[in-house]
């Protein structure tokens, strides 16, 4: 049969047509899908972010850089104080060659102080003297020194442990027991310049490259009535709250004040490594460089003789004496400073338990009958150092007890690096060399007191194993602490901790535990340590009252330096940031306007933040030599009220007066503003300095700005005498207040008021000439009488202050004459 329609071999073909506005509408809403899907995934996104603070930036200290000067100033451009400017032209040729001036014996001047009234160019002075010598300029106000330096002192307690190396040698000590040293009595609250001293401190900016030794330029003590501890990994820094320590960053490290420290926060402690592998930074041979920046390992360190200093200052004969013993015994006459050493000494000083003195002095050094390996390498290590082997002696049952013997010199050497005789454990130090010593030399010390005190069982230290770290016990917190620094001062992991615990007889003692390194807690002979990265987290912030002092060193480079049990960085930055980088540019200009803001003169019943301020200046100004190029200038209009140590020689000791300007100084200041003004042609410039006297250069300005401002609004081209007129009587009365409603009856008060002030000028001998009179409210008078003198005056007699008082008295005298005394106003 036939197909039909829609079967196989006769298809139905069927064409669909959208009308054209239908495809239109689905672009658009195929757009506007697929915009709010985008919304909300980034409102989604971005919630998460904000939450999370990833993309939050790390608050950083301000950066002072000198003001830029694209257009410098010069002398040309100060007018009215040309005998200023002969005084500062000395400064420019200092800063421009200061050595012709040091090749006959004088010295940069250190600080200049401009004084003289409000608006008189001491700013633009100070900035015409850099320009001048085109050096950098820094710029700060003293309100600004005032808001970034309340409560500057800021400072630790005098328990804070701290590493100083001076002319007495390297040692820790708690800091108020070494500035102590420096002030007399109870003297405190003003610093103290210091030579020679240095203190660990860190290299690098934002990330710390490692420690080194900083030179302190002075040191300070204060009182203060509370504090904050800061408590982290069983130790407590006890500081004020303005007192700054580094935390680490994302960004780096970067410092923050006590009080604004929160929980979680993470200190700065010693083996701070940037490195992705702890251990490869650990084959860095020496960390620490000297102020010069050489390797300190790169310097051989001096052989210790086998005499001490008494001995070295003895006579000739005793000298040839030990020298005589050193060769009969065959004992070294002096011993190199090696590995081997640093190694013998860590095990005689764990080995102290078990020594003891002979009536010859010679030293025996016990050994449980199981340490033969012990012995072996105590006996191996002494051979190296000294040249000679120790006599063995045995003891005890079956011998179990065992010691090696040592002639007197050989125990005189090891009590006098060690502290103490051996039999004194609390007398125990860290051998002063080991403070200047390589990574090698302080690796084989703690491995030798971790392999001594592990290998035998001891009633005061012990060794056992925890997380996989030697952990040593003891009373001795001093010997501990030294270890602790000793440890982390070459990235390896120490962390000190102190508990209390009751005796036999119910006392409380303190125990010391210190954790040290990441090898297995049974010593082994030749272990490596491990180094292992600590985090100093903060576990608790407290607020707590205080009654004693607190100490700071001042002046260190890069503003920090180490404290505390285990150790962290600790910061004082605030303004001082400001002489550091003034001091990198040297030679430079560092002013500092209105100066009476934080120098006043001290007063007992002054805040204690207000005092310090000035301190701390103080400070810094005396932290920089004057060969140093860096010159401080300071500006005030009180200088009758700056506090005398601040003016005093070596601070701010040359003064420059920068007085008003007289008539030709007006002159002068008027024509140089008027530079860019039109003015017309019949303006005379000497004509208004004239009538301007006493007028600033400030005022000066503002008299030409005012009287443009006044050309504008009328519409004219050019300023004439009539606009600065106005400008004038502006600056001098105010402002007219034309719209003021007063009654008749206080007009005419007026009237008379004013007519008395006239007629009191123009009929009374000395009084200065009228120069006008109105009865337009202007400023807050209701009538004005200005008189202005001819010349400039630089005296004035008796007559002439009467006059004054006469003219004053004539307004309510022409009152009470019309309107009765009872209504004068």
């Amino acid at each position: 049969g036939e197909s039909k329609d829609g079967s196989p071999d006769r298809p139905i073909h069927v064409i669909l047509q959208e009308k054209g506005g239908s495809m239109i509408w689905g672009g658009i809403k195929w757009i506007l899908s697929t915009l709010i899907y985008a919304f909300c995934i980034l409102t989604v996104v971005n919630l998460a972010i904000e939450s999370s603070g990833i993309m939050k930036a790390t608050t950083k200290a301000k950066e002072f850089v000198p003001e830029p000067m694209t257009t410098p100033v010069r002398f040309s451009d100060v007018q009215g104080c040309e005998e200023a400017k002969g005084e500062l032209q000395e400064l420019v040729q200092f800063l421009k060659n200061p050595k012709e001036f040091t090749d006959i014996g004088g010295r940069l001047p250190k600080g200049v102080l401009l004084t003289g009234p409000p608006g008189t160019g001491k700013t633009l002075l100070a900035r015409a003297v850099a320009g001048e010598a085109d050096v950098p300029f820094f710029f700060m106000s003293g309100s600004e020194f005032d808001e970034m330096y309340v409560g500057v002192g800021a400072s630790v307690t005098g328990d804070t442990p701290v590493l100083v190396r001076d002319g007495a040698g390297a040692r820790l000590m708690p800091i108020g027991e070494y500035i102590d040293s420096y002030y007399p009595g109870s003297r405190e609250g003003y610093v103290i310049p210091v030579e020679g001293v240095e203190t660990l401190g860190y290299d690098g900016g934002s990330r710390m490259d490692g420690c080194s030794w900083k030179k302190v330029r002075q040191v300070y003590r204060h009182r203060v009535d509370e504090i904050y501890e800061i408590k982290y990994m069983g130790d407590t820094v006890r500081t004020t709250g303005d007192h700054s320590v580094f935390i680490r960053t994302k960004g780096g490290v970067r410092a923050i004040q006590a009080r604004d420290l929160c929980v979680g926060d993470s200190l700065v402690d010693l083996p701070y490594d940037t490195s992705a592998s702890p251990r490869r930074a650990l084959e860095d041979s020496s960390p620490l460089v000297d102020n010069n920046g050489r390797s300190i390992s790169s310097q051989q360190p001096a052989p210790l003789p086998m005499w001490d200093v008494d001995d070295a200052e003895a006579s000739p004969e005793t000298r040839q004496a030990i020298r005589r013993a050193c060769l009969d015994q065959g004992i070294h006459e002096e011993v190199d400073v090696n590995p081997d050493l640093a190694r013998l000494l860590g095990l005689y000083m764990a080995r102290s338990d078990g020594c003891s003195n002979t009536e010859s002095g010679e030293i025996c050094i016990g050994f449980a009958g199981a340490e033969h390996e012990l012995m072996g390498l105590f006996a191996k290590t002494a051979q190296n150092v000294f040249g000679i082997d120790g006599k063995q002696s045995c003891s005890g049952n079956d011998g179990q007890q065992a010691a090696l013997v040592y002639p007197a010199l050989v125990a005189r050497f090891l009590s006098r690096q060690c502290g103490g005789t051996c039999f004194e454990d609390t007398g125990k130090r860290v051998p002063e060399f080991l403070w200047n010593a390589s990574a090698e030399h302080c690796r084989a010390f703690i491995n030798g007191y971790l392999q001594a005190s592990g290998g035998s069982a001891s009633s005061s230290i012990g060794s056992e194993q925890a997380s996989g770290a030697h952990v040593l016990k003891s009373a001795d917190a001093r010997f501990l602490r030294e270890i602790a620094w000793l440890a982390s001062m070459h990235r390896i992991k120490a962390v000190l901790t102190m508990s209390n615990h009751s005796n036999s007889s119910n006392h409380e003692d303190q125990v010391c535990r210190l954790e040290v390194g990441d090898a297995p807690a049974k010593a082994r002979i030749d272990a490596e340590l491990s180094p292992v990265h600590k985090a100093a987290v903060i576990e608790a912030i407290e607020r707590v009252p205080f009654s004693g002092y607190v100490y700071d060193f001042c002046g260190c480079d890069n503003e920090a330096f180490f404290g505390g049990n285990n150790p962290v960085l600790l910061h004082n930055s605030k303004v001082r940031s400001l002489f550091s980088a003034a001091r990198e540019k040297a030679p430079s200009i560092v002013f500092i306007d209105e100066i009476d803001a934080i120098g006043s003169k001290r007063n007992p019943r002054d805040q204690t933040y207000m005092k310090q301020t000035l301190n701390q200046l103080l400070v810094d100004l005396d932290g920089f030599a004057q060969t140093e190029g860096v010159i401080f200038m300071a500006a005030t209009n009180f200088p009758e009220v700056l506090d005398p140590a601040l003016t005093r020689p070596g601070r701010f000791d040359r003064i420059v007066q920068v007085p008003l300007p007289d008539v030709r100084g007006r002159a002068a200041i008027l024509k140089t503003h008027a530079k860019k003004i039109h003015l017309a042609d019949d303006v005379d410039l000497s004509v208004v300095a004239r009538g301007t006297p006493g007028f600033s250069g400030a005022e000066l300005q503002n008299l030409l700005n005012i009287a443009a401002i006044e050309a504008t609004k009328q519409r004219a081209k050019k300023v004439t005498n009539k606009h600065l007129d106005f400008a004038k009587d502006r600056i001098i009365m105010g402002s007219e207040r034309k719209s003021a409603v007063i009654t008749p009856e206080s007009k005419l008060a007026t009237a008379y008021h004013e007519g008395g002030h006239t007629l009191a000028a123009m009929y009374t001998p000395g009084a200065l000439p009228l120069h006008k009179v109105t009865v337009m409210p202007r400023g807050h008078a209701l009538g004005v009488t200005v008189q202005l003198p001819e010349i400039d005056r630089d005296s004035v007699n008796k007559s002439e202050y009467l006059a004054e008082i006469d003219v004053c008295m004539g307004g309510r005298a022409a009152e009470e004459i019309v309107l009765g005394s009872e209504k004068v106003t």
